[in-house]
């Protein structure tokens, strides 16, 4: 609900995440954590049913290298508090997840 607190999340980049499918990954069968580190962290809460949905920007550019051809984002709470994060299923793909590239130079 829109009333309760807003909760930490933490986006951690997985250089070693590997090549995972779409629905493969769960709680009993998370991606390879080693080498992550913290991109940054944004508050969440929840929205008021009118509503549907909230745009969050994190500014992931310390994860991105020449030698990181593939890049996973996982992003994590502590809170107890239930948070949704839209996916492919979500509205019929109208919410996917979106890394915007800015270039310079």
């Amino acid at each position: 609900s829109h009333d309760i607190e807003a909760a930490k999340v933490t986006v951690e980049a997985l250089p070693h995440g590997g090549n995972w499918k779409e629905g493969s990954v769960s709680w009993k069968e998370q991606l390879d954590t080693k080498e992550s580190f913290v991109v940054g962290t944004f508050r969440a809460k929840g929205l008021k049913e009118e509503v549907k949905q909230k745009l969050y920007e994190l500014d992931v550019t310390e994860a991105i290298t020449p030698s990181n051809k593939r890049m996973t984002f996982k992003l994590s709470t502590s809170s107890d508090v239930r948070l949704d994060f839209a996916g492919a299923e979500w509205h019929n793909g109208k919410a996917v997840p979106e890394l915007m590239l800015t270039m310079s130079g």
